[in-house]
């Protein structure tokens, strides 16, 4: 039997009632969740604190009375999480999922899954919650017919449809189908339409396990594999209906693989493929920041760095030093490292982007802590340098450039 909830009359209106008197009771959870199962109801659960949260006790009331005047065919409760409670009533039955901030409104199925939640209600925002509730049970019925359907087909076809089911669903709610889940398992035993993935994805144990992929493979000495791990990750951006946000999340696997080999532009192409998926989310705009973290040069405001000026990469870092420039000559460039390590190249002076004198080609891209350059002119450029970060990165460096008699 698919259940269709109507809106509640005078919805809009139940702020009004917040300040009431207390007219019955609201039955607790595991009172009402046998009945909801025998009767094929839903239950509308208010998350509360009543003996220690004073906004708890305002929401508590104001569902009291739509509960007294709700034509809907649903069950109302609660689930009082006082301070003060026996051990048998800690230990009775609780609705599915984890609260983190009450008061919290949550619809349940007859079955005893979560259809919806909302954390954090408040007298202003309970109108909109409830409209919101009401509408993911309009979505758990589309969901509903959609397994009932799956239920009568088989292969990747059932796959498909018992996915689609998932779709009509709070992304919470239906990653904690488990039962739907084995269900696209068994019709898909080799995720060959990828539903079992999308909506068992969590990203720090993929990157985690595309790690372990490479490390693993060089156990026994042999080189890492980074070819299989590539692959993995590009199957997974191939999957179906995944979201904005998963698909940046299995991209910084890729970008991690880049990194790794050392393929620098890869990489940076990776953040930038995350940026543009949706630049505005919290990925899209940490993807450009690392963007420019390893792209965009390092200014030193003197002539000595440490471990917090340092970065994973080999990055341009950029000095004034014209107080140590007395016109044309050759110049001694001396990092005195007075703790730590880190790789230093490629020293130059340079006005602007314009390169005023660099080292011969054979001693470029070479490790070293002095170096000699040749300044023709009189006038007094930055000194600009490659640096990486090395260890703890806990270097503590003295630039000093003196004039060759």
């Amino acid at each position: 039997m698919l259940h269709h909830i109507n809106p509640v009359s005078g919805l809009l209106a139940a702020a009004l009632f917040l300040s009431a008197p207390v007219q019955a009771a609201l039955p607790a959870y595991s009172a009402v969740k046998d009945e909801a199962k025998t009767v094929n109801k839903y239950m509308i659960v208010v998350w509360a604190g009543t003996d220690w949260s004073p906004k708890s006790r305002e929401i508590t009331r104001a569902v009291e009375h739509l509960a007294k005047n709700s034509p809907e065919p649903v069950l109302w409760c609660i689930q009082d999480e006082r301070e003060e409670m026996t051990e048998e009533e800690q230990k009775l039955p609780k609705p599915p999922g984890e609260i983190w901030n009450i008061p919290a409104l949550q619809v349940v199925s007859p079955t005893g899954n979560m259809v919806f939640l909302s954390e954090g209600v408040s007298r202003e925002t309970l109108p909109a919650v409830m409209k919101q509730a009401m509408e993911a049970v309009k979505q758990q019925n589309k969901a509903n017919a959609l397994w009932e359907k799956a239920a009568a087909s088989s292969g990747t076809a059932a796959a498909l449809l018992y996915g689609e089911g998932l779709q009509q669903l709070p992304p919470y709610a239906a990653s904690a189908r488990k039962d739907i889940l084995e269900k696209i398992k068994k019709a898909d035993p080799e995720d060959i339409k990828g539903v079992h993935f999308k909506y068992t994805f969590r990203h720090l144990p993929y990157i985690e396990k595309v790690q372990r992929m490479v490390n693993d493979s060089a156990k026994d000495g042999s080189p890492k594999d980074y070819k299989t791990a590539h692959a993995y990750v590009n199957k997974q951006l191939k999957t179906p209906g995944l979201t904005p946000l998963q698909k940046q999340q299995v991209m910084a696997a890729r970008f991690w693989l880049y990194r790794n080999e050392g393929k620098k532009d890869q990489a940076l192409k990776t953040l930038t493929d995350i940026a543009r998926i949706s630049p505005k989310t919290l990925m899209g705009i940490g993807a450009q920041n690392y963007y420019r973290y390893l792209t965009e040069p390092v200014t030193l405001k003197s002539p000595h760095f440490t471990g917090y000026d340092l970065r994973p990469e080999l990055t341009p870092t950029r000095v004034n030093v014209s107080s140590m420039l007395d016109g044309p000559g050759n110049y001694k460039i001396t990092f005195k490292m007075n703790s730590g390590g880190c790789n230093i190249r490629n020293p130059r002076f340079m006005k602007g982007n314009r390169v005023v004198s660099e080292l011969p080609k054979d001693r470029q891209d070479k490790n070293g802590r002095e170096f000699t350059l040749r300044l023709s002119g009189s006038e007094k450029p930055d000194l600009v340098f490659d640096c990486q970060g090395q260890g703890w990165f806990d270097a503590d460096c003295d630039i000093i450039v003196t004039k060759e008699s």
